[in-house]
């Protein structure tokens, strides 16, 4: 059949040519001879050529002289056991553009069976775009500095970049088409099916093993610790994982150091401030025993000696147990449990019986606060430690007021603390969270302080996976708010756990 025979059987068939002309994909049909007897509109576009100018040529016009010579062999295979395929299936295919550019394509081949005879139909698709996409993300991949390793739904190795072969001490070579599991310490690899098979039934980005230490095995056998970020990726149609390793042994001897030198420095406060306070109450007594002894009629300014050493006993007294305060509170394990924050605040706004309250202080809870799964004790430092702060400098003289509320966020709660005190001016917003640190106020007859109390409540909030902050200018009043992550609960242990 000549290409102008099979033309007019085209046009014959009008609406089957307006879905080929519609199609996205180049199609050529191909005789047994390997002319081009019909080809669409998207060919025209990927190879330069008209279809006129096509029509009849042999389709060696369209494939570069370096794949041309198997093509005559490769035709007569296909002829002689017509199928559905890809052709050059495990190899690169490229096109000839009419201008002498090669550019990489895709070919699927299809018999075509007419009356006239067996045809092939050839679908061309140009994968230049996909190709450049696929180059940069192969150069991401090679230079990340974490190890990156691609599994497919048999969890076989299918790619791995440079950082991953020196993690694991492997070769690409070695890692390539073995299981992911060669690269998990046995005691782990046996839970690994179900943790792979229901990531794949929910295929979505996250951390791998959250709440749980994680380890890799390298070559020689030795376990690391690591972790690791699991990404879904649709490769060729086919759904796979990207796992972005990250080696954490030094960070974990860095951790490991600290909580040691926490711990070292915990105990030191301790001993030093139970050695202090043997002194300060011997100092107390004498100084007892002194007022007892002196006659009434004592010189004035002896009686205030006197008061003046009472007072700094008293302050040094306070300032040990707030550093032996500060120094628990991370010392106790964290016991998680669901807390109603808006009875806490209440319980703890009565106790705060100790500290003189204006008359006409107006304290209120302005918006509902949650209930969070969090440590109640140290939740309750940080409440007590936030009103007696305000108590203590942050109320009006005039019209006392407190307020506590909360604001529910995409990701956090923020609780906050208000008073309509002085302020605090923004180049003290940080500095009062620091241990010790007290700034001046105008109030008369106010209790002081040590500069602990603060402090203990950013440590409190840091425990939680939060943070703290103030917002207040001179003036205007101060306002602290406490974040507290949702993705962070409290395990029944004690530690922290990303939600799931």
């Amino acid at each position: 059949m000549s290409s102008y025979t099979f033309g007019k059987l085209m046009d014959k068939q009008l609406p089957v040519l307006e879905i080929v002309e519609a199609l996205p994909s180049g199609l050529i049909v191909v005789d047994s001879q390997g002319r081009i007897l019909f080809c669409n509109g998207e060919i025209e576009n990927q190879f330069g050529y008209t279809r006129q100018e096509l029509q009849g040529q042999s389709v060696d016009v369209l494939i570069p002289e370096p794949f041309r010579h198997h093509h005559p062999e490769l035709m007569k295979a296909f002829f002689l056991s017509p199928q559905k395929r890809a052709m050059g299936e495990g190899r690169d295919l490229y096109g000839l553009h009419r201008s002498g550019r090669q550019f990489p394509l895709e070919v699927g081949l299809n018999p075509l069976h007419t009356e006239h005879g067996l045809f092939v139909l050839v679908a061309v698709v140009d994968i230049t775009r996909r190709r450049q996409v696929e180059e940069k993300f192969r150069m991401v991949v090679e230079s990340s500095p974490n190890g990156l390793i691609i599994v497919n739904a048999d969890q076989m190795i299918v790619q791995v970049n440079p950082q991953a072969e020196k993690m694991f001490g492997y070769s690409r070579s070695q890692l390539l088409g073995r299981t992911i599991d060669a690269l998990i310490p046995l005691r782990f690899s046996r839970n690994h099916d179900s943790y792979f098979k229901n990531f794949m039934a929910d295929p979505q980005i996250r951390a791998m093993g959250s709440g749980r230490d994680l380890f890799g095995l390298r070559q020689d056998g030795q376990e690391f610790p690591i972790e690791i970020g699991l990404t879904p990726l649709t490769m060729n149609g086919a759904v796979m994982v990207l796992a972005t390793v990250v080696d954490i042994t030094e960070r974990k001897k860095i951790e490991t150091m600290i909580h040691q030198k926490n711990q070292e420095m915990e105990q030191f406060v301790y001993i030093v401030s139970h050695d202090l306070k043997s002194p300060i109450v011997t100092s107390m007594s004498f100084i007892q025993f002194l007022r007892e002894d002196l006659p009434a009629d004592t010189d004035a300014s002896v009686l205030d000696s006197l008061n003046r050493l009472e007072r700094a006993n008293r302050r040094m007294t306070q300032l040990i147990d707030d550093l032996l305060r500060l120094s628990h509170v991370g010392q106790m394990q964290l016991q998680g449990e669901d807390v109603d924050l808006e009875k806490l605040v209440q319980e703890v706004w009565l106790d705060l019986d100790a500290l003189e309250k204006p008359l006409n202080l107006k304290f209120h809870i302005s918006a509902p606060l949650p209930v969070l799964h969090v440590d109640r004790f140290r939740m309750r430092q940080l409440f007590e430690n936030l009103l007696t702060n305000s108590l203590k400098y942050g109320v009006s003289q005039m019209q006392p007021m407190i307020e506590v509320g909360a604001r529910e966020e995409d990701t956090e709660w923020l609780i906050f603390v208000k008073d309509n005190g002085e302020g605090i001016a923004p180049e003290h917003h940080q500095r009062i969270f620091a241990l010790f640190e007290r700034l001046e106020t105008k109030q008369q007859n106010r209790k002081e302080g040590t500069g602990v109390g603060l402090a203990i409540v950013a440590r409190v909030a840091a425990l939680h996976g939060g943070k703290v902050w103030v917002e207040s200018d001179l003036g205007q009043g101060a306002t602290f708010w406490v974040s507290i992550p949702k993705s962070y609960s409290l395990s029944s242990d004690g530690r922290h756990a990303l939600a799931q």
